[in-house]
Order: structure tokens, then C-alpha cells, then sequence
């Protein structure tokens, strides 16, 4: 959870980030405040710090409002933040909001890496995918980066994601790779929406599986 605070004519307002959409650009920050907010000029531009509830990090940015409105007892904003401003608070935001999902026999992913090696998909979500490798599949990388072609069953061609290595864990006689996908890759938001797709799809495929073993 994150909480934000923007200067207004000297004055710290405080609220929470309820929600954020990253893209290749930056990220738009959903967030509520209090109904004391005055009415901000849209399109202006604010100095905000974002804090990290589970870390406790700060991170000071200048953001734009793109849209007020008042909800009830509160005021929503979306405040939009350029990449280069805050890198370090969108990718954390961007594994914030994903939820892993593994793949099934009747869905299932595959993965190929740049050495032509084709590696086991251990879960997937829309801001990354963790995969089991050996070690000799993935060529060293100084820049901690790597491209991997995905093939989804809900999309009739495979389809390059740059990444972020993000973590590698020994896992029996392989290595788990935690990638992060780079939201600056070429047609970004097109290759996420078919992503997102297939979680979909296989979301309703687990909650079916829980269903028929519920009424077993």
C-alpha cells in the first residue's frame, strides 16, 4: 500500500494511491483524499512524495492531475507521472499489482529464451513470468537483462518481451529466474493486453477446477 502527499500552495495533502496503471510511458496514479481537497487546476503540475507502507521508501516526484472528482466523503485524482521521474517507485508499484498464476496442461505456456533453449514456465502474471533453467541456457548478462519469446494459447503467434532479471534462486538441479517485463519494450501494451488474456482465461479454469472438486 501506498500512501501520497502534494504540496498545495505550501500545504501538505495527504492521501492514498488506490490504484496505478503502468505503461512504457510512466504510471497514472488513482488516489483519494479527503473532501477538504480544494479543486486543483487540471493539467497542473505537483510535487509529490509516495511512501511505501511495507518499506517504508519515499519517493519524491513531480506528477500531473489529469482528473478530480469528488466521490462522496473524498476527492479522487489520477495524478500521471513520467518513467524518468521515479523508475525505482514504478517497477514497485508494477510487482504491487500482479498476481501469478501457473500454467495447466489444457493452457499451457511456453517460453524460449535468445539461446534458442526452450525452458519450463513456472508462473506467470502481468508484469512478469518466473522460469526454471539451467544454468547454461541463459548466457551470462552484465545489464541483468534478456529477451524471452512466449507462446500463448490464446494468441495464435509468439511474441518477444524484453526483461529485467530480477532475482535467481537455485531450485533442485536448475535456477528459478524471476523476470520483470520491460513496459518500455516495443508494442508494450499490445503484447500485455494478450497476456492478460490468458490469465484471464486461466483464472476461470481454476476457479472451474475448484468448483468440480467442491461438488465431488
Amino acid at each position: 500500500m501506498f500512501s501520497i502527499s502534494i504540496d498545495v500552495d505550501g500545504q501538505a495533502q495527504t492521501g492514498r494511491v488506490l490504484n496505478t496503471k503502468v505503461s512504457r510511458e510512466g504510471a497514472d496514479l488513482e488516489t483519494s483524499f479527503e473532501s477538504q481537497l480544494p479543486m486543483l487546476p487540471v493539467g497542473g503540475l505537483f510535487r509529490c512524495s509516495v511512501t511505501s507502507s511495507e518499506g517504508g521508501d519515499v519517493f519524491d516526484l513531480t506528477a500531473r492531475l489529469v482528473l478530480q472528482a469528488p466521490r462522496g466523503d473524498e476527492v479522487r485524482c489520477v495524478f500521471a507521472c513520467q518513467l524518468e521521474d521515479s523508475p525505482q517507485l514504478i517497477s514497485l508499484m508494477n510487482q504491487r499489482r500482479s498476481v501469478r498464476i501457473r500454467p495447466s496442461a489444457t493452457l499451457p505456456v511456453r517460453a524460449e529464451l535468445p539461446t534458442g533453449a526452450q525452458v519450463a514456465v513456472f508462473d506467470l502474471s502481468a508484469t512478469g513470468i518466473s522460469l526454471l533453467v539451467a544454468e547454461e541456457a541463459l548466457q551470462p548478462n552484465e545489464r541483468w537483462r534478456t529477451r524471452v519469446t512466449l507462446t500463448l494459447p490464446t494468441c495464435d503467434e509468439p511474441f518477444d518481451m524484453d526483461c529485467h532479471i530480477r532475482v535467481r534462486k537455485l531450485s533442485g538441479a536448475a535456477v528459478l529466474y524471476g523476470l520483470e517485463f520491460d513496459h518500455r519494450s516495443p508494442d508494450f501494451e499490445a503484447k500485455l493486453e494478450q497476456v492478460e488474456q490468458y490469465l484471464f482465461r486461466r483464472q476461470a479454469e481454476i476457479l472451474q477446477e475448484r468448483a468440480r472438486r467442491k461438488h465431488a
